[in-house]
């Protein structure tokens, strides 16, 4: 199952475009080993091949919870200004190889005591998602937020909503965005709150009231390189961790 250096050898079992800039790659063991278990948020470091030719390597999120089917889901979006690795990975076909790292998780559900709030925001969806998807097998209640520029932008639309997720789209404007500050103002007591997305989804002032009053157990933030040459200030209760190249 494990190459040198504790690398997974993987195949590609399935590709699915899921919008033109986005694709679903379905990953299954190369050898039909079992696949090592993981938690809603994690991610696996894939290794992909640079223009340069040199190996490089990208982090890509787990969208499915780790269940029977023993196999890993991620989604990529083409970054046709980046380094490469999202070019490559658009590239592969139904049966190609390719090595990764074990699932790691750096950005976990937090499991406070009122149901959880999701907040993603394009690309971002995959860990979110995830979690969503788990919740709902669990038959725990949550709520699901989902920011993007237009439908036919929306990776996993159908899926989203199937959760209850309620989505917001902008345009590709800025001031059309998610409103996290109204969001994020007055959480319910005890609720945890775990956000992905790009900056430019989401505006930072407030226009719309507050829905519910208390404070915020916790709030985890997960940010995406911005598209806008303006991003969003986001609320100062999320502190985003550095962006991932693409």
């Amino acid at each position: 199952m494990t190459q040198a250096g504790d690398m997974l050898a993987l195949v590609v079992a399935s590709v699915t475009p899921l919008t033109p800039a986005i694709k679903a790659f379905v990953l299954r063991g190369a050898n039909g080993a079992p696949l090592p278990a993981f938690t809603p948020g994690a991610h696996l470091g894939v290794q992909v091949m640079q223009p340069n030719g040199h190996a490089g390597q990208r982090a890509y999120s787990l969208a499915r919870p780790h269940g029977d089917a023993d196999s890993y889901e991620i989604a990529v979006l083409h970054e046709p200004q980046g380094a490469g690795g999202s070019a490559w990975m658009h590239g592969l076909k139904e049966g190609a190889m390719l090595s990764a790292h074990a699932p790691r998780n750096d950005f976990a559900l937090h499991r406070g005591e009122a149901a959880p709030l999701l907040v993603a925001g394009g690309i971002g969806i995959t860990p979110l998602l995830c979690m969503a998807r788990a919740l709902a097998a669990e038959g725990r209640a949550f709520e699901f937020v989902y920011a993007t520029r237009s439908a036919q932008a929306t990776a996993y639309l159908r899926e989203v909503r199937a959760l209850g997720g309620t989505l917001v789209h902008d345009g590709g404007d800025p001031s059309r965005g998610l409103d996290l500050r109204a969001l994020l103002s007055a959480p319910a007591p005890g609720r945890t709150c775990t956000s992905a997305a790009r900056a430019a989804w989401c505006r930072p002032w407030s226009t719309r009231p507050a829905r519910s009053a208390g404070p915020m157990r916790t709030c985890t933030s997960n940010s995406l390189p911005a598209r806008s040459s303006r991003p969003a200030t986001p609320p100062s209760r999320c502190a985003p961790c550095a962006p991932a190249r693409r």
